[in-house]
């Protein structure tokens, strides 16, 4: 092989070639962004629009319908979605995976900038491409202070350190949460303005007009030219207060003679608070795409450390400021710890590996020389992964520690064949030029299948596909680098460092028990090879029987599979769809009666707070500081949403389940399967029943942009929300009784009758018969209630909304809002009740669609024991498909969330296991000139996927659809073994003349010591990886599972079942050829017969 001879001949050119791949891949290494998952963003487009002060029907009828008719016809469109909540409505179109996401998010911008009948009150539409970087929060701040309150820090963190973050490099957005925005306030004196005869539109319009700075184009002076402007815009509140609205023959009338003015914050929506029940605000950073996590947090924890001292000595109207910057939680920590327990695996999977090549070879030499190659493929997939512009993360890290075993293949089968080939007497470089030209077409067609596994993988567009790229780049590089690394590296140190020598008594004597087991093995398996091939039937007399022979191994391999695929068909277990993640966070979340105030809510928040930060890990050891389990905590109500973020102390996080106070759940009378799972029974325990909540419950955040507690959705979709509610009732409760024993747990809703409402109805014909439109009336409730913006206030550089309202005291109910008075021009002072019908009633507290049709969706969440797949499969047929047969056409109940992502992916990793399988095979028939060897080979595939069943099973490992790339990862590997046994019979065959049952045992006799070589250190290196329970283990302990198990499985079967099946065809061939025959010589043989009937007549 001539780049072979090129390696030993040119010993230093081979060593300088790869100490420039261990240099270029180290300058890739430290140049890689660092982050926790590879980036997988939905393409998800969002169109919100602010329409303060409405109600969800308004906004559903007023704003959300006119875009949802607008870019329904959208080109790639997969699914569209609305929520119309109060005052605001949001738009979600989701688009196919694949799709450009650029174009469509032109599409979109172009169709809105279409709508012209929005109402006058709604906002400028906001129109974003939903990224995953940008909603995934890196880091989480909380600023705080012992002296200024909640709006003295929000100045503070809006105008100072929101930019001062922002500017770090490496940070994409900062999100500020509590506190008040600034605004510049109107009170209005109703009674004055009557009085003096102003009216709310006059007054509105004034300020408007007042407040403007006009061009005034240029005046040229000799030389000079001087630009004119009229100067009107406020500076200062004086400015507002002297407005003149009108001037009549009783005086001037200025606004200050209607109203006040101040300086002053919008109503409160949301309250922060931290640990110690102390009021705070929060910054939610995310990072620019491309950035590294690490290093941009490092980045950014200077910059606190930085503000912290500034602000330390700052004084604030008289007094000093003792702002406080302190991160409540940074996704370094994790990434760190995940990353560290990769690594320490990789570390100890390529100490098994070595360990394992001194076992067989009882070499330090062979061991040093295909130790090698570990480092080398380690490093040099960073320089792949930089051409390719991926990350490290802890997918792309797993897929490195995978490839670990896997690398060592190529070098043992050459290795082992060069050694082979000096035991024969041969000379050392002779044999390992002889060694390599013999093995260079199997371990070239074993590289192939397995990066050839990966190829239609690059067409998996949904979200399990993105992430089993860099997984599938990981391996590939690493096979790829080892296959040349064979060929040349190992090579050149084998004809330098092996030698054939006599190993010390005492390293004999130290082996000797590993000899007996290899020798003994060895024994078992040529039994077994022989048994199979029908050798030993040979010895009988009428043993040679070639049909016998058929129907004797045809016999033993019957017996010996069909039950394995009986058994396999019975163990495997309903898929799950993505793993969840094992950070030390938890979220509560709970809920209180529709129409609850933000007061209320902090209030009852609050109560929770103070039962939370006292949680115990083990009550059993009473109220020190070292047993509360509880490290950090943030408290958010809004007007929107209610939350808990909890961080716990890493060390209960971690605490073993074997080692928790309780092991079994007393509400699921089921056994915890993890720390954070008795956390969270703490955590959920501990606020339950707290009074004014309807439930709390604790949820972990996922890694993958969702909730990491088990579930997913039904949703109920349909013209009548009225019945729509019925059926989301009847889809409850045949949940709930199907009961916690089942599996199924808390059914939550997003939609909810109950919020209250004063509805005002417009009697338009009294209205006109004042001269007022409905309009007009309306305007008047929404600036005497909610206020309304009337312009910019201009403050530095600081734009400040002028919001013209009346003071709350004037109307705080009902009936104080009937007897409303204003005036009209022309008509004079008119009551609200005498133009409209004003009730109260309960509404929605949000309207959801689905597809332009009213839905309600409803959030099953399940037992961490309850399979994802088997759930959905139970509502389907139990709940869903027999309600569906007495609803309307117009009515639909479906799954969706995680079931129909599950679905979605299955439907395309089932075909595209199907093409890695064919694509295998037909790599195998171009490398063996053949259709019939590769179909022998083909064989080992289902008895691995077997083998990974059993083995998740037994290790009780997850089943997701991270695994399911374990069984395309096996299709690509488990075949090698096979490989190495046709291909050296083949060899057997053709080059030595064996007689064809004969090669086939010596082909398993001489590749045996390889075949368990290269599976047993690929399995070592695999087998840290299989260990669940520490940070990121969750995404690849079950995949590691797959592989090993089905490895281990498929290379004892292999090694007899793959001689069996080509003995079996062998004889199947030679029995045809004697069908053939004899078929051929019939009319022969007639014709002799008649020919001897003839002449006896």
């Amino acid at each position: 092989m001539k780049i072979a001879e090129v390696a030993v001949d040119r010993p230093v050119t081979t060593v300088v070639g790869v100490l420039l791949v261990g240099l270029f891949g180290w300058l890739a290494l430290i140049s890689l962004p660092i982050q926790m998952k590879p980036t997988v963003d939905k393409p998800i487009i969002r169109i919100q629009t602010a329409y303060p002060g409405a109600a969800p029907i308004e906004v559903e009828q007023q704003v959300t319908d006119i875009f949802e008719e607008k870019v329904n016809a959208i080109q790639g469109l997969n699914k569209l979605t609305s929520t119309s909540a109060e005052s605001v409505s949001t738009v979600s179109l989701e688009f196919d995976w694949g799709a450009d996401r650029d174009a469509r998010f032109l599409d979109v911008i172009e169709k809105a900038n279409q709508i012209s009948d929005l109402p006058e009150e709604a906002e400028k539409p906001v129109i974003s491409a939903v990224s995953s970087v940008e909603e995934d929060r890196i880091m989480w701040l909380m600023i705080s202070s012992d002296v200024l309150n909640v709006d003295d820090i929000t100045k503070f963190a809006k105008n100072e350190i929101k930019d001062a973050i922002g500017k770090v490099d490496g940070v994409g957005d900062v999100t500020v949460f509590g506190g008040r925005e600034r605004q510049i306030i109107v009170n209005l004196d109703p009674k004055s303005m009557i009085s003096r005869g102003i009216t709310i539109d006059k007054l509105r319009n004034t300020i408007l007009l007042e407040n403007r700075n006009v061009r005034g184009g240029f005046i040229d002076e000799g030389k000079m030219r001087y630009t004119l402007r009229t100067v009107g815009q406020f500076t200062k509140i004086a400015d507002i207060e002297n407005i003149v609205l009108s001037r009549t023959s009783s005086g001037t009338v200025y606004l200050r003679d209607v109203a006040y003015v101040e300086d002053s914050f919008e109503p409160r929506s949301s309250t922060v608070r931290g640990l110690n029940m102390r009021s705070e605000i929060a910054l939610g950073i995310s990072r620019k795409i491309g950035a590294n996590v690490v290093e941009t947090i490092e980045r950014i924890q200077q910059k606190i450390d930085s503000l912290n001292t500034r602000f330390s000595a700052m004084n604030f109207k008289g007094q000093q400021a003792s702002l406080r910057l302190k991160p409540a939680y940074n996704e370094a920590d994790y990434i760190w710890q995940s990353m560290s327990f990769v690594s320490q695996n990789l570390f100890f999977g390529a100490v098994l590996a070595a360990a394992v090549l001194i076992f067989f070879l009882k070499s330090l030499r062979s061991v040093l020389i295909v130790s090698v190659m570990i480092p080398v493929c380690f490093i040099s997939n960073f320089i792949f992964l930089s051409i390719l512009g991926r990350t490290i993360n802890i997918i792309s890290l797993a897929g490195i520690a995978f490839a670990v075993g896997m690398t060592l293949d190529n070098a043992i089968v050459v290795i082992e064949n060069i050694y082979r080939h000096l035991e024969m007497g041969k000379k050392l470089r002779e044999a390992c030029l002889v060694g390599i030209q013999e093995v260079w077409g199997a371990i070239l067609a074993s590289t192939l299948t397995t990066m050839a596994v990966f190829l239609p993988i690059l067409y998996i567009k949904e979200e399990a596909g993105e992430l089993f790229k860099d997984i599938a780049l990981a391996i590939s590089c690493s096979v790829a680098v080892s296959l040349v690394l064979s060929f040349t590296l190992v090579v050149m140190m084998s004809s330098r460092l092996m030698k054939k020598s006599q190993p010390l008594a005492i390293t004999r004597y130290l082996f000797l028990p590993s000899d007996y087991i290899g020798r003994g093995i060895g024994f078992a398996f040529q039994f077994c090879v022989k048994l199979i091939t029908g050798q030993y039937l040979r010895k009988l007399s009428f043993g040679s029987n070639v049909l016998l022979q058929i129907v004797f191994k045809t016999t033993l391999i019957a017996l010996l599979v069909i039950p394995i695929f009986v058994v396999t068909l019975k163990f495997i277990p309903p898929m799950e769809y993505l793993p969840t993640g094992n950070r030390n966070m938890i979220i509560l979340i709970y809920k209180v009666p529709p129409g609850t105030n933000v007061e209320k809510k902090s209030q009852i928040s609050a109560t929770m707070e103070r039962k939370v930060e006292k949680i115990l890990f083990d009550p059993r050891k009473g109220n020190s500081e070292d047993n509360i389990a509880i490290e950090r905590m943030v408290a958010i109500t809004s007007s929107g949403f209610n939350l808990m973020i909890t961080v716990f102390k890493e060390k209960y996080a971690r605490t073993p389940v074997e080692n928790l106070p309780m092991s079994m759940n007393p509400m699921t009378q089921k056994p915890f399967r993890s720390s954070m799972d008795y956390l969270a029974f703490l955590l959920t325990g501990a606020t339950f029943g707290t009074p004014g909540t309807e439930y709390a419950f604790a949820i972990r955040p996922g890694l993958f942009g969702r909730f990491a507690n088990k579930g997913f959705n039904v949703e109920v979709s349909g013209p009548d929300i009225e019945k729509l509610k019925v059926l989301a009732d009847e889809v409850e409760q045949r949940i709930n009784q199907m009961g916690k024993n089942a599996g199924y747990g808390r059914v939550t809703r997003d939609f909810e009758v109950g919020l209250p409402e004063i509805r005002i109805n417009i009697d338009r014909e009294r209205a006109s018969e004042l001269g007022l439109r409905a309009f007009e009336v309306a305007s008047v409730v929404e600036t005497f209630v909610a206020g309304k913006k009337t312009g910019k206030f201009r403050d530095g550089s600081d734009d400040i909304d002028i919001v013209v309202k009346v003071p709350e005291y004037i109307i705080d109910d009902i009936e104080q809002l009937k007897m409303v008075q204003f005036f009209v021009e022309g008509v004079g002072t008119t009551n609200l009740d005498s133009v409209t019908d004003i009730y109260t009633t309960n509404g929605p507290t949000q309207i959801l669609h689905s597809e332009r049709s009213r839905a309600i969706t409803l959030s099953i969440n399940l037992d961490e024991t309850k399979p994802l797949e088997e759930a959905i499969d139970e509502v389907r047929n139990e709940i869903i498909a027999p309600m569906l047969k007495n609803l309307p056409g117009e009515y639909n109940i479906d799954v969706s969330g995680s079931a129909s992502d599950l679905k979605r992916t299955q439907d395309a990793l089932k075909p595209n296991f199907l093409l890695s399988v064919a694509i295998i095979y037909l790599l195998l028939c171009s490398l063996f000139e053949s259709f019939f060897f590769p179909f022998i080979i083909m064989f080992s595939v289902p008895l691995a996927i077997s083998g990974g069943i059993f083995a998740i099973v037994w290790n009780e490992a997850p089943f997701d659809m991270l695994t399911v790339l374990g069984f395309f990862i096996l299709g690509g590997i488990v075949v090698n073994n096979a490989i190495l046994v046709v291909h050296q019979a083949l060899n057997f065959m053709k080059e030595e003349g064996y007689e064809p049952h004969l090669a086939i045992s010596e082909s398993v006799r001489t590749r045996l010591r390889p075949a368990f070589m290269s599976t047993i250190t690929t399995v070592f290196g695999l087998i840290p990886m299989c260990i669940q329970g520490a940070p990121g283990s969750e995404l690849y302990s079950g995949l590691a599972t797959a592989i090993a198990g089905g490895l281990v499985f498929s290379t004892f079967l292999t090694l007899v079942l793959v001689p069996g099946i080509q003995s079996l065809l062998i004889d199947c061939g030679t029995l045809l050829k004697i069908c053939w025959g004899t078929i051929k010589s019939l009319p022969h043989k007639m014709m002799n017969l008649l020919a001897k009937k003839s002449k006896t007549q």
